[in-house]
């Protein structure tokens, strides 16, 4: 982790002082402890959520007992951390802005922007007002919007926030209390929508949502520019593959000759591979690999920029090596490690270096790492 020309690491002593982060600049002379994270736990350990702004400042949020106690700055002219506010990690960067979510009695759990220092560490905007309740018998729960942060897409910032007419919606931010708005009511009323995986195409942010009192009628693939007008969905898709957006099914978006590939889950044919041009027209499903309403539940999704790999189940194979040049006929089994009905496994898709890499695992060598020359 490095901000500057400074590298931060941490160390953790059992008799003392429990975990000490160091910032050094490469030398004795220039490598001290700059805080004391005091997480004596190791089941509670969190990183630290150390992010550069403006290249010079580092962002520290401190843990203790797996809770986030606040939000501090350290620069390489500073022997110590300093105290920005309470905060919660992940801190988002913009520019020369980072976004944080921070509690305060008078306004709830609201976002907070920081631009380093401590007269530039200010409430964004209070979303969820205190004066909507009783101030004596709301707990603090009930009025704060508690943020999640989502994405950024050039100078935008969008997160998920909870309001008294909306519940939890999309909202954007670039920085300033009037640039704070919201994006668009997607469940059309005060129930809270469901929000999944995203993926920044652009200056546009394609996600996966729904309204929670539905299943197919409102879920499904989003985009959006930032504005209402320019925020629709392309498709419907039921909410099962996406929901859970922190799953480690691999990267479910994957780009190619410009156009977006993902999974989606329809009612007719289950989880399949589609893929879109970022219009409702240009939305299509690539190919029935597992015909039914089962699906091939592709995974891994991963771009060579010739060709797309993933991982499917055909319902014959088992789950093996996809690859997709974008058409039906095109949509290929790579091989079949186990030459029958079980499944290799394939996952840990990365390209680098115009070779494709991934684990596999067959019955002659067990759990192993596979290669690709020039995909």
């Amino acid at each position: 982790m490095t901000a500057g020309d400074r590298v931060y690491y941490q160390t953790f002593d059992d008799n003392e002082h429990g975990r000490l982060l160091w910032a050094t600049g490469g030398d004795s002379a220039n490598t001290s402890v700059v805080l004391d994270l005091d997480e004596e736990d190791d089941a509670n350990y969190r990183d630290p959520g150390l992010l550069g702004v403006s290249g010079q400042t580092a962002l520290l949020a401190k843990w203790g007992d797996g809770v986030a106690e606040g939000l501090w700055r350290h620069r390489q002219t500073e022997s110590q951390a300093v105290p920005l506010a309470p905060g919660d990690a992940p801190v988002f960067p913009q520019g020369e802005l980072a976004f944080f979510t921070s509690y305060d009695p008078a306004t709830g759990r609201e976002p907070y922007v920081t631009d380093g220092t401590i007269e530039g560490t200010r409430l964004l905007r209070d979303l969820r007002p205190k004066t909507a309740y009783d101030p004596v018998s709301s707990p603090p729960a009930e009025f704060s919007s508690s943020p999640q942060w989502v994405a950024r897409v050039g100078s935008k910032t969008y997160f998920t926030a909870e309001s008294l007419f909306y519940g939890r919606e999309l909202w954007v931010t670039d920085g300033t209390p009037l640039g704070t708005v919201l994006v668009k009511d997607i469940s059309g009323n005060s129930t809270s929508s469901i929000f999944g995986k995203v993926h920044v195409w652009g200056d546009k942010l394609l996600f996966f949502a729904g309204a929670r009192t539905s299943y197919y009628e409102e879920a499904g693939l989003w985009i959006s520019d930032g504005t209402s007008q320019g925020t629709r969905r392309l498709m419907i898709a039921a909410p099962d593959p996406w929901y859970d957006a922190e799953s480690n099914d691999g990267p479910m978006f994957a780009e190619l000759d410009g156009r977006i590939y993902f999974t989606a889950k329809t009612e007719e044919d289950g989880q399949e591979l589609w893929s879109t041009d970022g219009t409702v027209d240009g939305t299509q499903r690539v190919k029935d690999i597992f015909p039914g309403s089962a699906g091939s539940e592709p995974e891994w999704l991963t771009s060579t920029g010739s060709a797309i790999y993933f991982t499917g189940n055909d319902g014959r194979h088992g789950r093996e090596l996809w690859r997709t040049d974008g058409t039906a006929d095109g949509t290929v089994l790579v091989k079949d490690f186990t030459m029958d009905a079980a499944s290799s496994l394939p996952q840990g898709l990365a390209y680098t270096g115009g070779r494709l890499f991934f684990m596999a695992t067959t019955p002659d060598a067990g759990a192993a790492a596979w290669v690709i020359d020039q995909p």
